[in-house]
């Protein structure tokens, strides 16, 4: 996409200036604040054409917390129409109980007013929840909204990134939050 406006990128200025506020990544790199919109549409073209896969263990973590009756939310800053069909193409919309994308009102990450609203709408105390997210962002968020932060390393934000946004916990894994919520369940 950054190709097509006459923009050079490594994956190396890609990783180092990753945002789910697309606007952030976009200012970093130097894409006109004017092309914004036509990105933002062009990347989902883009999108749709790569095949995806779930992150290893996702389904392994979402059932064994659906299992231990958590209630799941799924607040993200994909668009609603991919968060949809990819939620459907893996066969997870039973695992969450609302799920929620930062268009719906009209805010990005890390605003935390979608969050604070979500779990009032669910009668849940900010201090009752944990976020959990792969970005600095998610780690702001979750801050803002009073909730504890789990940070999960993902593929776009390195563990030491994660970790200098200072979040409640961080783990390496996906699976990793399975064995921190296990050992801050035992008396």
């Amino acid at each position: 996409m950054f190709g097509e406006v006459g923009i050079s990128l490594r994956k190396e200025d890609i990783l180092a200036h990753y945002s789910p506020n697309w606007y952030r990544t976009y200012l970093a790199l130097g894409l006109p604040e004017s092309r914004y919109q036509w990105a933002d549409k062009r990347w989902l073209e883009l999108f749709h054409q790569y095949r995806r896969s779930l992150v290893t263990g996702a389904r392994e973590v979402l059932t064994a917390l659906q299992e231990r009756e958590y209630r799941l939310t799924l607040l993200t800053a994909a668009a609603t129409e991919r968060v949809r069909t990819e939620l459907k193409e893996f066969r997870l919309e039973s695992f969450f109980h609302r799920v929620v994308t930062m268009e719906e009102f009209g805010a990005r990450k890390p605003d935390p007013m979608p969050l604070q609203r979500t779990l009032g709408s669910m009668g849940i105390l900010p201090h009752h929840a944990i976020y959990v997210g792969d970005t600095v962002e998610d780690i702001e968020m979750g801050r803002e909204a009073g909730t504890l932060t789990l940070a999960v390393q993902g593929p776009y934000v390195p563990l030491e990134v994660l970790a200098a946004a200072n979040p409640s916990f961080l783990v390496k894994t996906l699976t990793g939050v399975l064995q921190l919520l296990s050992e801050r369940s035992k008396p």
